[in-house]
């Protein structure tokens, strides 16, 4: 108990001394990573988290257990709503800076208070701290025992601040860890800046598929040799056409089509299929010749019949005199 009263809201104790020796107690248990991690039901679960009882040292159902006991690594998923053991963040930090922490910011750094001030305290820092996970810089503050461990990876950062809370180092101290706020440092700030476009970058990378992120030689190198002597090429057609004689003939036709000129691969084409069809027809190739060339025989004949009929109407008619000329003759014998 840190405090004289339980804040619900900020899940706290309030009030009193808050960083008075008297009010902070040494935890009873560690976690001892070579003997307490193992595999646990957990493993099988697809959605679970790291056990958070496991994280300080006193897990009572071992393998029973239905999460994680193990230390978190770079394969696993990052959520930024939910810390590493599934608790949800909060919009702000709360005013200790404890707690489980934002969402609204990723903190991969821990403030270390009451740290035993002595020559190798980054050595002794360092060896308890980097049990959790890998460290990316440790800054000491010798002259006030503080020090900030920041690592590589939010979710070993979330571990450590559970693992450590209320340990001791070498020296039976009591340790206040604690999130760190953000660095004032204008070095700081853009290196935190270029930190987190590179993550964004790639996190973008590994949703792409494989032929957008690959450069361009190791695409070349991964595309399956169509020309390779000593493997057959799939792609070769039935003439002997291969695939660079296909694409050129296709290049041809687009070309072809483009200026409105006829396609002779496609009227040959047309040309054997009309040929395929043909040998595939009951009738033969003989028969077809033969009932065209009587068909065009009878048609002659018919027009030979209908222009003999013709020529002997007009015949007939023109040895009919005209009535005009016998009216004339008439009319010649009255006067005479």
């Amino acid at each position: 108990q840190q405090g004289t009263f339980y804040n619900i809201w900020y899940n706290k104790w309030s009030g009193g001394e808050r960083s008075s020796k008297f009010t902070r107690e040494k935890a009873k248990t560690r976690c001892n990573v070579k003997l307490d991690a193992g595999e646990t039901k957990g493993d099988k679960i697809s959605n679970t988290y790291f056990c958070l009882y496991f994280a300080r040292g006193c897990c009572p159902f071992g393998y029973e257990c239905n999460y994680w006991h193990r230390i978190p690594t770079d394969s696993d998923p990052v959520d930024t709503t939910i810390d590493s053991f599934g608790r949800d963040k909060f919009d702000e930090y709360r005013e200790d800076m404890g707690g489980i922490g934002s969402f609204n910011r990723e903190n991969r750094t821990l403030y270390v208070g009451h740290v035993t001030i002595c020559p190798d305290m980054e050595d002794i820092v360092r060896k308890h701290f980097g049990e959790w996970g890998e460290i990316e810089k440790i800054k000491i503050l010798k002259d006030k025992g503080v020090a900030f461990v920041s690592y590589t990876n939010s979710l070993n950062a979330e571990f450590a601040k559970e693992a450590m809370s209320n340990q001791s180092l070498d020296n039976n101290e009591v340790l206040n860890v604690r999130w760190a706020t953000d660095d004032p440092n204008p070095k700081a700030k853009a290196e935190f800046k270029r930190k987190a476009e590179a993550m964004a970058a790639q996190a973008i990378i590994k949703s792409l598929p494989a032929e957008f992120t690959l450069s361009n030689n190791d695409y070349i190198n991964k595309r399956p040799r169509l020309n390779d002597d000593n493997n057959q090429n799939p792609l070769v057609l039935e003439g002997g056409q291969n695939s660079d004689d296909l694409e050129a003939s296709v290049y041809y036709e687009d070309q072809q089509y483009a200026g409105h000129q006829p396609n002779m691969e496609t009227i040959k084409t047309n040309s054997s299929s009309n040929s395929s069809y043909k040998n595939k027809s009951i009738v033969s190739d003989e028969t077809l010749e033969n009932l065209k060339i009587l068909s065009q025989g009878f048609s002659s004949a018919n027009y030979n019949k209908i222009k003999e009929t013709t020529t002997e109407a007009l015949t007939g008619l023109a040895e009919y005199e005209s009535d005009d000329d016998n009216d004339d003759h008439e009319s010649e014998e009255e006067h005479g």
